[in-house]
């Protein structure tokens, strides 16, 4: 019995070798021929999505519409992996691309949008605080201060007391509620 198992997991192994070099070509192909690249990436991915194959093809997309400058590829790649894949490892990667395309892009209602996915899905990384004040000043500037004022409550339910940001965030939700 422990013959077969290890013959098993030496299998296993192989196919996970040569599942993950189909995905290496397809994006060394997305590199020569976008289109057809890209296109070859999102079948896998849609193909195998309910493993970590789908979940790498995802990510190759993202990484190559950045390298391609393709705000759309590393949007819908990009959302479709936090969704599908929410426990995976890429995630902070992911969204830290989707951040830095929106800004360059001067897409500020994606931004902010991001920000927050960001701030939701890493509540206790060192910049979930600094990214959701950055995310309720580009709310205000859009009018949007009911978003503002949501994500300014989420950083005083966050924040120590003492911290002299306290005061700068109660004073920017008055001015909202104006």
């Amino acid at each position: 019995a422990s013959i077969d198992a290890e013959l098993r997991r030496e299998v296993a192994q192989i196919v996970d070798a040569a599942e993950a070099k189909v995905v290496s070509s397809l994006t060394v192909t997305a590199l020569d021929d976008w289109e057809n690249g890209r296109s070859g990436l999102i079948d896998y991915a849609e193909q195998h999505r309910s493993s970590g194959l789908g979940e790498q093809a995802l990510q190759a997309l993202v990484v190559s519409g950045k390298e391609r400058g393709d705000l759309e590829t590393i949007f819908s790649a990009g959302l479709k992996l936090i969704s599908e894949y929410p426990s995976s490892s890429q995630i902070e990667h992911t969204l830290g691309v989707m951040i830095d395309a929106s800004l360059r892009a001067a897409q500020f209602r994606i931004l902010a949008s991001h920000l927050e996915q960001f701030a939701k899905t890493f509540p206790k990384h060192e910049n979930t605080q600094e990214f959701l004040y950055q995310a309720s000043h580009i709310r205000e500037t859009l009018g949007q201060y009911d978003l503002a004022n949501r994500n300014y409550r989420w950083i005083l339910a966050q924040s120590k007391s003492g911290d002299g940001a306290l005061e700068k965030i109660v004073f920017a939700m008055a001015d909202n509620a104006e």
